[in-house]
């Protein structure tokens, strides 16, 4: 008997085993995200932030007076704060990425001034 015989008697007797070793293969390379909790969190705290406050309120910005809903204010300042962060996570990412490259470029020019 070859090995090929074997396999649909053993999953036979094992009803649900390939998805038990998927799913346990799925735990060791996913760890649970916390970022993602806290996010689906304040995302919620949020929108019944927005959702509770529907009255109009007066605005005075710069030289600008004009009136708009209160849930409208606070979603433009929820979505602002948005693209601030992701700005600095941008700029952030931006900047180290080229410390590396000018370290990695560095570190090649000193090996090559070594080695004439």
């Amino acid at each position: 008997m070859t090995a090929t015989e074997h396999e649909p008697a053993e999953s036979a007797a094992r009803p649900g085993a390939g998805l038990a070793d998927d799913l346990r293969s799925m735990e060791r390379r996913r760890p649970f995200r916390w970022g993602l909790v806290l996010g689906a969190v304040v995302s919620v705290a949020a929108a019944l932030l927005v959702v509770q406050n529907g009255q109009s309120t007066t605005v005075r910005w710069l030289w600008l007076d004009f009136e708009m809903p209160l849930w409208l204010l606070l979603v433009v300042t929820l979505a602002t704060g948005v693209v601030i962060a992701e700005a600095a996570k941008l700029l952030w990412h931006r900047a180290r990425s080229r410390a590396a490259d000018r370290s990695t470029t560095l570190r090649t020019a000193r090996r090559r001034l070594r080695g004439s």
